[in-house]
């Protein structure tokens, strides 16, 4: 893992700081447990994660939330915003898409780094479908205040039932963590393990990691074609980041969880973007994601045909 992490992620670190786990949400309530609710609380990208934000929740832990813009999230509010413990994705914020820059990353770890109770909880998720840019560093590679811990899986790159997740953690938490969890069984077999440790030294990883970045190409751009030929009117695309899904505004909607059922209706599946937000919701009123990665590529022109003749007549209604 060190390995894989040093040459995809830029990250350096020691085998006594990575715990491997079952899931990145797995990694997330571990992250959870080695802070103080009584003495610190959260600050969670918006839109963001509905899981990540129930394990905060559930904890007792009070959160604030940080807009996400099309550069990511915005850093420079973070010193108005009461908290301690920033949780983001970086990457690929879930469910915009959207990618923070670097130099919001700077402005991330630089706030970090001004107070001792601050730290930083990256979820590094779909980092591993870039392939048409050049892959930003992780904040966890760019941290030198010891304040980030880095969760990933390696899931969406193996099979999505073979589950394999991580956390990196500061150095000055390992001992922490080592306390909390004498007793910590990863829940992941022993042999998942060996067979992705030989998979990583044998360069099979490296191997697969290209051809699923290929074949997520092409998908995108079959997607992109697709939407400009048969949903051209009927829809704005906002987000379209190489992943899993598409972020498109749909034009008429006045209510999106009307519109979803409308769809539901004729076996099309769609979600609302203003599921994810807690706060400053109206700018993803009629934003909806556009799933397309367990398509088969034929069927992306065929489904984006079927939304197209659907929404069509929802808006003649």
């Amino acid at each position: 893992m060190c390995e894989f992490l040093l040459r995809y992620r830029g990250i350096h670190c020691d085998p006594s700081q990575i715990v491997v786990v079952s899931s990145s949400q797995y990694a997330m309530a571990i992250a959870v447990n080695l802070f103080d609710p009584s003495r610190q609380g959260f600050i969670m990208e918006d839109p963001g994660s509905l899981s990540m934000r129930k394990i905060i929740s559930d904890r007792g832990y009070s959160i604030e939330s940080i807009p996400v813009g099309p550069n990511g999230v915005e850093a420079l509010l973070l010193e108005q915003i009461p908290g301690d413990i920033l949780y983001l994705s970086p990457s690929h914020n879930f469910p915009t898409g959207y990618t923070t820059s670097m130099e919001k990353r700077e402005e991330i770890i630089r706030w970090a780094g001004e107070s001792e109770s601050r730290f930083v909880i990256e979820n590094d998720r779909d980092f591993e479908f870039r392939s048409t840019s050049m892959p930003i560093p992780s904040i966890k590679s760019l941290d030198s205040n010891d304040k980030v811990i880095h969760i990933g899986t390696l899931s969406r790159l193996l099979s999505p039932s073979m589950r394999c997740a991580y956390l990196v953690l500061p150095q000055q938490l390992v001992e922490r963590f080592d306390e909390a969890y004498r007793f910590f069984f990863s829940m992941l077999p022993t042999y998942h393990q060996m067979a992705i440790a030989m998979m990583i030294e044998k360069g099979a990883l490296d191997k697969h990691f290209t051809q699923l970045r290929k074949a997520n190409r092409h998908k995108h751009q079959m997607m992109q074609r697709a939407i400009k030929q048969h949903l051209g009117s009927l829809v704005k695309v906002v987000s379209n980041p190489e992943g899993l899904y598409v972020m498109v505004h749909i034009r008429g909607c006045n209510d999106p969880h009307e519109l979803q059922s409308f769809l539901l209706s004729r076996s099309i599946k769609v979600r609302p973007v203003v599921d994810y937000c807690h706060d400053g919701t109206q700018a993803y009123q009629n934003a909806f994601l556009l799933g397309y990665s367990v398509m088969d590529e034929e069927q992306i022109p065929q489904a984006c045909k079927a939304l197209a003749e659907a929404l069509r007549a929802y808006l003649e209604r």
